[in-house]
């Protein structure tokens, strides 16, 4: 017989969003004597529930009818939406991972939470998710880069999921919050989640699989490495100002978004060049050449050099 019972509520504040109220109380409701078990949250403050259980068994997170947003709590985080009856839960990532992932189902009885709420909801857990540089089964943001309008309304069921997420048990955005430095790690320029990542110096390392490279355009100064199709940049990278007319917008977008974050320190005597006081992660060697250079080149302008020892922190 399942066991029925309340654990005492928790509040959780958010200073992200002045306007909107800056604290929901939720409870959960166990249904198995644990955490880890079948479990559902919900507030009177919220027309929003979550239910949770292991993905083993997600038939007894899931209902019938309306449209949900989804999260699966795998190493490689999914986010998605749907009606429950037409979408397959978890055919995006790894099937082992799965098996030892929690699900969580997030819901409502309103009809207001139609196909686009819930859709705005999945795309603003992925946005969180990359901000924090959680690593994502998602490859691009659902809405595109520019395709995502800001709504206070929505914003704040979004408060909400977030807050139903942590009371049922989902902690992965409140730990990478507590562990990231203060410095944005993702360069937010086109729709691609997997762009361009920031790396603090301290967490670059030279994997064994490694191909160094430096790079060969002009006086600039620059060394990464190849680690299969990325493409990694040191911290104390050149970085050159001025962009050539030949550069693509998504390119000008990743430049115009490094330019914006504090990760550029001036050169002494030099007034169009600057040093990367950080690591970026890029999608390919050509982006890292393109982001450095502000030149349509390609992956050739970066040359084999000697590595370091290989696993070895830089």
């Amino acid at each position: 017989m399942n066991y029925r019972g309340h654990i005492p509520s928790r509040r959780w504040q958010t200073n992200e969003v002045s306007s909107l109220s800056s604290s929901v109380t939720a409870r959960i409701t166990l249904f198995e004597r644990s955490i880890i078990g079948f479990r559902e949250v919900d507030s009177l403050g919220s027309i929003l529930r979550v239910r949770a259980a292991p993905f083993v068994e997600l038939e007894k997170a899931t209902i019938n009818g309306n449209f949900v947003a989804y999260v699966i709590d795998a190493p490689r985080l999914y986010a998605g939406h749907g009606r429950v009856s037409t979408r397959n839960m978890g055919d995006r990532i790894d099937v082992e991972a799965a098996r030892a992932s929690q699900v969580y189902v997030i819901y409502s009885g309103d009809p207001r939470f139609d196909k686009l709420t819930a859709s705005y909801v999945e795309a603003r857990l992925i946005d969180t998710a990359a901000e924090l540089a959680i690593p994502l089964a998602n490859e691009i943001r659902p809405f595109g880069f520019d395709g995502l309008t800001i709504s206070p309304d929505l914003e704040q069921l979004v408060q909400h999921a977030e807050v139903l997420l942590s009371v049922a048990g989902f902690q992965r955005f409140e730990e990478a919050r507590q562990a990231q430095l203060g410095r944005p790690v993702r360069v937010t320029a086109t729709g691609d989640l997997h762009d361009v990542l920031v790396i603090e110096p301290e967490a670059m390392t030279y994997p064994a699989e490694a191909t160094c490279k430096r790079l060969n355009c002009r006086e600039l100064r620059a060394e990464g490495h190849q680690v299969g199709d990325r493409f990694h940049v040191l911290a104390g990278a050149d970085y050159c100002y001025a962009s050539k007319s030949g550069l693509s917008s998504h390119n000008r977008q990743r430049r115009q978004a490094i330019e914006a974050m504090d990760v550029l320190e001036p050169l002494p005597g030099a007034v169009d060049h600057a040093r990367l006081r950080v690591g970026l992660d890029c999608k390919s060697a050509a982006i890292a050449a393109k982001i450095l250079t502000g030149e349509h080149i390609g992956s050739r302008a970066w040359r084999t050099a000697p590595c370091p020892d290989a696993g070895v922190a830089l």
